[in-house]
């Protein structure tokens, strides 16, 4: 009942942010078509907006100190929204409007949806009245058009009507408190409110757009941008409710980016340019707004798993978060729209631009994935049944609590490079995944060309093992990167060879806390065990690891790395399926596989799955004898083939 309700609040809200961009833009059409002015009709419509909003929050805050508040700011509200059209003339049409407006979102605040054939003759009867009115002293073609504009907003506004959640103010705030001790929640928060006053910045530049085509072009480009977002919006929460997977902080930043382009467009001054930026923003505002429906659900799965799903208050702070985020954007966009009178219009192009810039540092500041959205979806999925799951919630701690950020330069550095640096791959079809037993996957290092593309190659999510003098200290990794990588590159200068070691070193270290990288202190026994403590517990959680077992200080490859094939190869990886299997009793899968970089190719050979009844030393030589043998024999076929391709 708790999710049901959760999300069709969500998508009532959703729907609720296009019937008031087409509330916007009608008012705006309205004032421009009576008063030869769209900036009344803005202020009014910021003016009811925060009105509605107000008349929610207050039904569901019932302390009195916060009443007498709330009533003291809709009085302000109401002031500022009659003197903006107090010496205009057909001022009073406008007035007519926005009060109906207003009656319509009392009703609806009061009556919620367990009236909702009330709550529809309500909407009935102020077209009725509103149409009769406009009638009677609208000039012509501008009243009918007025009039079907109106009984367009009333059918917006009953289909996004207010789904009230029942009054549980104590669990509100118990809820409210929890997810505040968290990141992932207060980074939300921050996330939320920043995308709804950056909309609302975004519709106060409207206005400029209402100087352009005539008022039914206008309104037939609302109608069509608005059905978009709306549309969109139900779709992604059925895409939720379907299990269907995909991140929503990429759709996010995918629609900041669409709205940022638009808003520098609308710096143009040619009706065209306002045309096609006002588009491409609108776009981009329905894409955030999908996108923030969709965190709104996975916050209710991380107030589950804080709460150990005690979460009968998350539905009522959701609604009570998104009125107090409409709230604060709309009276932004309104004090916005006072500096236009007073210094013009590129006062709410900074601030809308200034707006989206805000929020998109705090989408970046996000610390869920679609990856730790799927791990926390397996959680809550095994601990409904009754499976008891120590190390997965240690992992989710670390990412749900503590500080974190996405990898977002590397995952688009990802993206580049597999376009811009293709490979072939061979076999992919043996990679066989399995949350319950992760692959170990077994690549030759190659210099660094190994490590590249095996990242780019590899199907499945991963972690890989990384020498612990690249995961610590700058010197060290320097020291250690200058040695085995750059030193051998005599064909460069020393001076040179040595200023890509440190900046390779700086990228390095960050690169593998980024990407959750396992230390190996090979040269340490004591802490090599903390290596495979650490190893074992990622395993536990479903994570795919990947080493690079070559020795690149064997005695028959003192040159470091072989380029060409496969040196020597460590033995000590082996003890890995040894220690997995007595902590879970399952038998570790390794993978091999070879990167050939002359002909930029990349091929998996088959699983060598460990015997727990054999001899450990025995069972030690055969793993890592058969992982040699097929790396050495994908090593040679691929060359061979890229020798017949060459002479070809």
């Amino acid at each position: 009942m708790e999710k049901i309700c959760t999300r069709s609040a969500v998508k009532s809200g959703a729907l609720a942010g296009a019937e008031n961009l087409y509330a916007y833009v009608y008012l705006m059409a309205a004032s421009s078509a009576l008063t030869a002015s769209a900036l009344p009709g803005a202020v009014m419509c910021l003016a009811v907006q925060s009105l509605r909003y107000l008349m929610r929050v207050a039904r569901m805050v019932h302390e009195r100190k916060e009443l007498v508040g709330q009533g003291a700011v809709a009085a302000a509200l109401l002031l500022i929204m009659i003197l903006s059209g107090a010496r205009l003339q057909n001022s009073g049409l406008l007035y007519v409007l926005s009060g109906a407006m207003i009656l319509r979102a009392a009703a609806e605040t009061m009556l919620g949806t367990h009236w909702v054939r009330r709550y529809g003759a309500v909407c009935a009867t102020l077209l009725v009245v509103v149409g009769a009115v406009l009638l009677a002293w609208a000039p012509g073609m501008t009243a009918w058009l007025l009039a079907a504009g109106f009984a367009v907003d009333n059918l917006l506004a009953f289909r996004a009507r207010f789904v009230p959640v029942p009054d549980c103010a104590d669990r509100v705030r118990e809820a409210a408190r929890a997810l505040r001790r968290t990141n992932a929640g207060r980074t939300f928060l921050r996330l939320l409110l920043a995308t709804m006053t950056a909309a609302e910045l975004l519709k106060a530049l409207l206005f400029r757009v209402m100087l352009l085509p005539p008022l039914l072009a206008m309104l037939i480009l609302a109608v069509s941008v608005c059905s978009f977002a709306g549309a969109r919006a139900i779709r992604c929460s059925a895409e939720e409710k379907r299990g269907h997977a995909y991140d929503p902080t990429r759709m996010h930043l995918l629609g900041l980016g669409l709205w940022l382009l638009g808003l520098l467009m609308m710096m143009g001054q040619t009706p065209v340019w306002l045309a096609i930026g006002m588009m491409l923003a609108g776009a981009g505002a329905a894409l955030c707004a999908s996108a923030v429906a969709r965190l709104a659900m996975v916050m209710r799965d991380v107030a589950r798993y804080v709460l150990d799903d005690a979460i009968e208050g998350y539905a009522g702070l959701a609604q009570l978060t998104g009125s107090l985020g409409m709230l604060v954007g709309s009276v932004t966009a309104l004090l916005v729209m006072t500096l236009v009178l007073a210094f013009g219009v590129q006062a709410v192009m900074m601030g809308a631009l200034l707006a989206a810039v805000v929020c998109l540092l705090t989408v970046l500041d996000f610390p869920l994935s679609a990856r730790w959205i799927r791990k926390l979806d397996v959680y809550l999925a095994r601990r409904d049944q009754g499976i008891e799951q120590p190390e997965r919630r240690k992992q989710l701690d670390g990412w749900i609590y503590e500080k974190h950020r996405q990898p977002f330069f590397l995952n688009t550095l990802e993206f580049v490079l597999k376009r811009a640096y293709s490979h072939r791959v061979i076999d992919v079809d043996r990679v066989v995944e399995d949350e319950d037993n992760p692959i170990v996957y077994l690549c030759n290092h190659g210099d660094l060309y190994g490590p590249i593309a095996s990242w780019l190659t590899i199907p499945t999510e991963k972690r890989p093992w990384s020498i612990a003098y690249i995961c610590t200290d700058l010197a060290v990794a320097e020291g250690y990167l200058f040695k085995y990588d750059w030193e051998p590159k005599t064909w460069m200068p020393m001076r040179m060879r040595h200023f890509m070691a440190h900046q390779v070193a700086r990228f390095a270290i960050w690169g593998t806390h980024m990407l959750e990288s396992v230390p190996v202190w090979r040269d340490n026994p004591r802490q090599l065990m903390q290596t495979f403590r650490l190893t074992v517990e990622a395993m536990q959680c479903g994570d795919n690891l990947l080493i690079f077992p070559e020795n690149p200080n064997a005695v028959a490859q003192d040159h470091g790395y072989e380029t060409s094939g496969v040196g020597e190869l460590f033995s000590g990886f082996t003890m890995l399926a040894q220690i997995y299997y007595n902590k879970t009793g399952k038998r570790c899968r390794f993978l091999p596989m070879f990167a050939h970089q002359p002909s930029r190719t990349v091929a998996f050979g088959h699983e060598i799955v460990y015997d727990p009844d054999a001899n450990p030393i025995d069972e030690r030589d055969r793993i890592t004898r058969e992982a040699s043998e097929q790396m050495n024999g994908l090593a040679n076929q691929l060359e061979e083939k890229y020798q017949r391709e060459k002479k070809k």
